[in-house]
């Protein structure tokens, strides 16, 4: 007896009677082999494949959901954990004046 094969991890079939799953769109995952639909990554995190989701360094951010890469700090600005949502701008009596900084 023959049986469908699951999607691949990476890739998702989202209605019935199909030849082919499709790949993730860029930003989205898809961990597990079977899915049904793709999840976009969370803030402070990117999608370093089409099956993970990799907090942003220290000195980088993202703001939204299903980033493909994380934005650096600006000058005047830092971040010191993995995983930033946002930077945070040097207090009075400190500067920055280089981006992807992890203090002022």
């Amino acid at each position: 007896r023959l049986q469908c094969t699951p999607c691949a991890s990476g890739r998702f079939g989202e209605v019935a009677n199909l030849t082919r799953c499709s790949a993730c769109d860029p930003g989205k995952i898809a961990k597990d082999q079977g899915a049904s639909s793709c999840t976009s990554c969370a803030p402070g995190t990117f999608a370093s494949s089409s099956t993970k989701c990799t907090p942003c360094d220290p000195g980088f951010f993202t703001a939204t959901e299903g980033q493909t890469e994380c934005d650096e700090c600006p000058a005047g600005k830092y971040s010191s954990d993995d995983g930033s949502v946002a930077c945070v701008p040097c207090s009075v009596g400190s500067f920055s004046n280089m981006t992807k900084r992890l203090q002022c």
